[in-house]
């Protein structure tokens, strides 16, 4: 089964510079000529974010792996031979030490999940890679935020995801969202909290959604000032109008 892995698999080898260059290799065309162009917009997308966000031109991102499965047992036998604990359940895993996003692609038909583990993935890599130990919040909330994307041949474009929003709006009525405590989690209460059942991951993403939608050189700042070691209390007191606060009952109103 392990050898079979090779002929099985797309291996998309992504050299990514933030002068908006990709290389891919598909090895055995498993992905269509569109879906290949979707992969590279979306990345080249997030290349150039990160590049705006830091107006540093001389910043290298280094490549990711990219491998994608269409056949469920040969994915699990990867990811085995990789030393996940993946099963049948599992529909891929982001491996950071070796920039590898590992998918196992369910619905032929439907690319969207897949679309959404890559750029998630690669979100996560681009901020690790310019700024060390980001704050949970913005990695998560910007990951989210990149996987829902909405790429045509002709652009890239994000609208209000709807079922984010909901939640978000839900949250919201049950008067149960604190900014100015969520900012200060690491990943560890993230995760600890989620399974309790509060959802910090889709706050986060309002937070990254809702700056944007404000300015999106107010996020940029932000991220420049927390790159040099500047709190994340700091940031939104020193960039978003009215401080922390103020970005408080924005988020509130706006999510109402």
């Amino acid at each position: 089964m392990i050898k079979k892995i090779f002929f099985s698999y797309i291996f998309l080898t992504c050299i990514i510079e933030l002068n908006a260059q990709v290389t891919m290799n598909n090895q055995d065309g498993a992905l269509t000529k569109k879906e290949k162009l979707y992969v590279e917009r979306g990345i080249l997308y997030q290349a150039n974010f990160f590049k705006k966000a830091f107006s540093d031109s001389s910043i290298r991102l280094t490549g990711t792996q990219i491998i994608i499965f269409d056949n469920q047992l040969d994915f699990i036998d990867y990811g085995l031979t990789d030393g996940k604990d993946v099963d049948v359940c599992c529909s891929g895993y982001i491996d950071p030490s070796t920039k590898k996003i590992v998918i196992y692609r369910r619905d032929r038909k439907d690319f969207f999940c897949s679309y959404f583990r890559v750029f998630y993935g690669r979100s996560h890599f681009f901020l690790n890679e310019t700024m060390p130990n980001p704050a949970t919040w913005l990695s998560e909330g910007l990951s989210i935020y990149f996987g829902t994307m909405n790429i045509s041949t002709k652009a890239v474009r994000f609208k209000k995801n709807k079922s984010y929003n909901t939640a978000l709006k839900k949250m919201v009525a049950q008067k149960n969202v604190d900014i100015a405590n969520l900012i200060t989690w690491d990943n560890d209460r993230f995760q600890q909290m989620y399974s309790q059942g509060y959802d910090g991951y889709t706050v986060a993403y309002g937070i990254v959604w809702l700056l944007l939608q404000k300015d999106e050189n107010i996020l940029f700042k932000m991220m420049r000032d927390m790159r040099n070691g500047q709190s994340s209390t700091a940031v939104f007191d020193l960039h978003y109008p009215g401080g922390l606060a103020q970005f408080q009952k924005d988020f509130l109103t706006y999510y109402k």
